[in-house]
């Protein structure tokens, strides 16, 4: 006991005794004692005379720098603090944090004609790596500029391993040796080589960063030569005689502005020591790092900020609880936070900007130009604003790793093929497990094609999980405007639930190849919004038909409102055949049987009004009365033939397309195209092409696209699909073309698996068209921050993916999103009073009064549960000049929440909608229908006050005609109805027994 007593006091002593010591540059001196430098008013004065006395400090000593002034030079940190007791290097007195700068500033310019002037400084070294001038970040010059064609990226169409490429249309430069080339090798890779030779159209180059070689038909640039400096702010380094030459604009002279380099390799290095805190602390400016540290623990970096750092900000391994708070990193030329082989690491609350911005000045290889980069155990990285980073914003690797509540945008704009949340096990694969990707939103993946062959093309996405990355939870998230949302790469055991995936070209992606194995993963109650008709909602890629085992899909909402044709893609390539089909939700769910409980949009939006359709059809053979005239068909190997079918299906004639059997799966994979000739089409011209479908196998579907006629027959617009199946469809597409052709075809392209199928009534009109904006339906809103965000509605109402309805302002909670359609707009034609609902003895009893409605127009009382709304009855206007009182009873109101909405429909068609009301109808007893919406059949599951009776049961529909009426007894199994015939639309279901009615509704897709 006693010598416990004696160790207490003995801490005590030591925290009583712990020092500060002070630094100031204006009034120190570092011939003063220890002692005197305890004082504020006699602090020592520079960071060499620290680094020789820091060994000397104990822990809970304080080093403590004069905010306002910067202390120039690498602080080597050598010695640790204790648990509790941290050596702490911070600031005092007033004003702006202390700056710790590796910074040099240029001096006595020297013009050289052009713009250019030179300045040279002993203190420089190998590299300059950061550059600021009047304090702003400029990248070293390059050939071609940035804002040039194609990016600014020249184009090698050959390389020799890696130390060669040439490019075709290399000439009238200048000679090259001795400058960097900055080649992009694939759509990551970015690596910069010395020129050792320029030779005609041959750049020999020396890269030693091994590994990838050049891919032809990418990019490159030149940079860090004179001859390349055009633009203000461009510079270029000679290493050998230390020399910067700068370009300034006309009249400027940089002996009149402040202009730096860095000459300091890392500011702050830190190597195997422990307990070390610092704080408030400003670094600025370095050839490689703000702070290195490596084999630590303990060590806080809290209020500190970061700037123009060559590499990295902050760079380290195999440390033990690094935390980094309430920090600040800005313009770091490589990456902002690398970390590896780390444990119990903390980043959170702190800002990461403009990372990797400048093409070429980053380090060779794959983890480059990365904003946080970390792998290690135990890790979090929590409530962080990540933003402007060259490739992925965030990677992260090793076991129970927390990455919540980030806010991530602008990135992939270098490189791409990248995400903004990223995660990779390495290969051969590694299983890392407790990893948690929740409540972040992350925006704009900006995408970078330039520099690649296809230059239109881009490779980002939102939450990236890459090769084999499994055991994770991703969960509540937002991901809006990427290439892809949420991708899942040979993902595995993936809770993916919660999340919102908006405006990105695919919402939802798998991608299964190589020799892993998507599977056991759970896909449920996410919303998969595509803002445009054109964009993906779900697509499943694989090298086998093996999407049954991916996991389990339930409770998610497939929202396309614009073009609510297809929900999900599936494609997979077999050695003879390539596989692509489209479903909509209930095809996928007859298919797979997945996502029984899911729905898509409540609320459609119309693409485009059809104003006028103009002069003739451009086919004139419309609907095949008595021939096939103006149609034909083709295949490689002549299995396709077209025939007139008269009354077999359709209209009277029509087109029959017909496949013989001979040949193997290689002649089922091959087109069969059925060609209709149309003519010229004008690019400054829209039209709107219509045609009747109908097939002999279900689940089906077709290629819709217009080609040119003639060499080389190519296609003239981006292919649009339509459902084939053995129900008729009607179908219609709005088309535009790039160019004006003067002879051009509707091309149906199929293959034999979708069977004999018949087209008829085929128009194809020049049109004028109106299109639609999504922005004036679609309201996407998120809220990064950690209080509630109130969203003022202006006066309009909204539903939300869920049939949620909105109005006056919307309380948006942290971390969270809302995709919003629009169903009333403020300013209305007729205007309605008030408008009631009441549930009045089982039945709703609706009321409202309008302003008076135009002549001819009426009333339609629409319905919605959970689903969209339908229509369910019709109510005629009262023509006068003062506001009329309409009511209408539902008889069969649904139990729970029924709601409801008036829309007004004039004489010409337009229309206007009412606010919504809702009647919780309480008195209904409780009853089960499923699936609800319904394709082929739905079950009923009774309330046990019915089993054992006879029940009645009595199916209509919206307009009270009675479909069905037979009696049942229930043992207490399932009721089944065939629903399958029936077309799409709101039924209702009456049960009635022993004295009991119940009233239910579903609505069948």
């Amino acid at each position: 006991m006693k010598s416990l007593c004696l160790a207490a006091v003995c801490l005590l002593s030591i925290a009583a005794h712990a020092n500060n010591y002070y630094f100031s540059v204006q009034q120190g001196d570092d011939n003063r004692t220890s002692a005197q430098a305890q004082n504020k008013a006699t602090p020592w004065k520079s960071l060499a005379k620290l680094n020789s006395y820091f060994s000397s400090l104990q822990p809970g000593d304080s080093v403590l720098f004069n905010r306002g002034e910067t202390f120039y030079g690498t602080l080597f940190v050598a010695r640790s603090g204790n648990p509790g007791q941290p050596i702490v290097i911070g600031a005092y007195g007033t004003g702006k944090k202390p700056v710790l700068s590796g910074f040099t500033e240029m001096l006595n310019w020297t013009s050289i004609g052009g713009n250019k002037w030179t300045s040279t400084n002993a203190a420089l070294t190998d590299s300059v790596n950061a550059f600021t001038l009047n304090n702003t970040a400029f990248a070293s010059g390059r050939y071609p500029n940035p804002g040039t064609a194609n990016g600014g990226w020249l184009t090698y169409e050959s390389h020799s391993g890696n130390t060669s490429i040439t490019d075709n249309q290399l000439s009238n430069t200048p000679n090259w040796t001795g400058a960097e080339v900055v080649i992009r090798k694939n759509r990551y890779i970015l690596n910069n080589g010395r020129i050792s030779n320029h030779s005609g159209n041959t750049i020999t180059y020396t890269d030693n960063s091994g590994g990838y070689e050049a891919t032809d038909n990418y990019g490159y640039f030149i940079q860090n030569n004179p001859a390349t400096l055009d633009i203000r702010g461009e510079w270029a380094y000679d290493r050998i005689n230390k020399l910067i030459t700068l370009y300034l604009g006309n009249g400027e002279n940089p002996n009149n502005e402040i202009v730096k380099a860095a000459a300091i390799k890392t500011v702050i290095e830190i190597q195997t020591q422990s307990n070390l805190t610092f704080t408030d602390l400003a670094i600025d400016g370095s050839n490689e790092n703000g702070f290195d540290i490596y084999q630590g623990s303990n060590i806080q970096l809290l209020r500190c900020s970061i700037s123009n750092t060559g590499l990295y900000a902050i760079r380290g391994g195999s440390n033990n609880a690094v935390l980094i708070d309430n920090c600040t990193i800005n313009n770091s030329y490589n990456d902002g936070i690398y970390f590896e082989n780390e444990s119990g690491d903390i980043v959170r609350n702190s800002s990461i900007k403009n990372t990797g911005t400048f093409a070429g000045m980053g380090q060779n290889g794959e983890n480059t130009y990365l904003a946080v980069n970390i792998n290690g155990d135990n890790t979090s990285i929590l409530n962080n604003v990540i933003d402007s980073s060259g490739y992925n914003a965030l990677r992260f690797q090793g076991n129970n790793v927390t990455v919540n509540n980030n806010l991530v945008s602008n990135f992939n704009f270098i490189k791409d093929d990248g995400g903004g949340i990223y995660t990779w096990t390495g290969t051969p694969a590694l299983v890392y497990t407790g990893r948690k990707i929740t409540g972040n939103i992350v925006l704009n993946g900006i995408g970078a094609g330039k520099g690649t062959p296809d230059s239109t093309s881009v490779a980002t996405n939102g939450i990236y999980v890459d090769e084999t990355a499994g055991y994770l939870d991703i969960l509540n998230n937002t991901v809006a405007n990427c290439r892809t949302g949420i991708f899942l790469h040979n993902g595995n055991h993936i809770n993916l639930s919660g999340n919102t995936s908006y405006n990105n070209v695919t919402q939802l992606l798998f991608h299964e190849d190589h020799t892993y194995s998507i599977r056991n993963n759970a896909i449920t109650n996410n919303i998969l919004f595509a803002k445009q008709g054109w964009q993906e909602v779900s697509e499943l890629l694989s090298d086998a038909d093996d999407f049954n085992l991916f996991g389990t899909f339930d409770n998610n909402y497939y929202c396309r409102p614009l073009n609510d044709k297809y929900h999900i893609t599936t494609s997979y390539q077999t050695p003879d055949t390539f596989f692509y089909k489209l479903y909509d939700l209930p095809q996928w769910r007859a298919q797979y049987g997945f996502d029984i409980n899911s729905k898509i949009t409540g609320t459609q939006i119309q693409p485009y009004t059809v104003v006028s359709l103009n002069g003739a059809n451009k086919f004139s053979n419309a609907t095949f009365t008595s021939n096939i005239s103006g149609a034909t068909t083709w295949s490689p190997t002549a299995v396709a033939h077209i025939n007139w079918a008269n009354n077999e299906k359709l209209d009277g004639g029509a087109i029959k397309e017909t496949f013989d059997l001979f040949g193997g799966t290689d002649v089922d994979a091959q087109p069969a195209y059925v060609i209709l000739g149309v003519g010229s089409v004008d690019a400054s011209k829209q039209y709107i092409l219509r045609f009747s479908l109908q097939g002999t196998i279900d689940l089906q579907s077709l290629k819709v696209y217009i080609r040119k006629e003639g060499d080389p027959y190519n296609q003239l617009v981006t292919p649009q699909y339509c459902n084939l199946s053995s129900t008729r469809t009607e179908n219609e597409f709005l088309l535009s073309f790039p160019e004006t052709q003067g002879n051009a075809s509707v091309i149906l392209e199929a293959t034999r698996k979708v069977g004999i199928f018949y087209v008829d009534n085929v128009k194809f009109y020049e049109a004028t068209i109106t299109n639609t904006n999504p922005d004036d339906h679609i309201r996407f809103e998120y809220n990064a921050s950690n209080n509630t965000r109130n969203v003022d509605l202006g006066g309009n109402q909204y539903v939300d993916a869920a049939n949620n309805f909105y109005s006056g302002t919307l309380a948006l909670q942290p971390w969270t999103s809302r995709v919003l359609i629009v169903t009333t707009l403020a300013a209305l034609p007729v205007k309605y009073g008030a408008f009631t609902g009441k549930l009045i003895n089982k039945t709703a009893k609706l009321d409202w009064t309008t302003t008076a409605p135009p002549e001819g127009s009426y009333f339609e009382v629409e319905r919605s549960l959970n689903q969209s709304f339908s229509k369910i009855g019709t109510v005629p206007s009262v023509q006068n000049n003062s506001s009329g009182t309409y009511s209408f009873t539902d008889q069969s109101p649904a139990p729970g929440k029924n709601y409801y909405r008036i829309k007004e429909i004039d004489k010409d068609g337009t229309f206007t909608y009412s606010s919504v009301v809702v009647v919780n109808n309480t008195e209904a007893a409780p009853l089960t229908i499923w699936p609800n919406p319904a394709t082929a059949s739905v079950f009923i599951t009774l309330p046990r006050t019915m089993i054992g009776r006879n029940v009645v049961v009595n199916l209509q529909n919206a307009s009270g005609v009675t479909l069905l009426r037979k009696t049942v007894t229930a043992a207490g199994e399932n009721i089944q109805l065939d629903v399958q015939s029936l077309p799409a639309g709101i039924y209702f279901t009456r049960l009635e027994a022993g004295g009991q009615l119940i009233n239910a509704s579903f609505m069948k897709q």
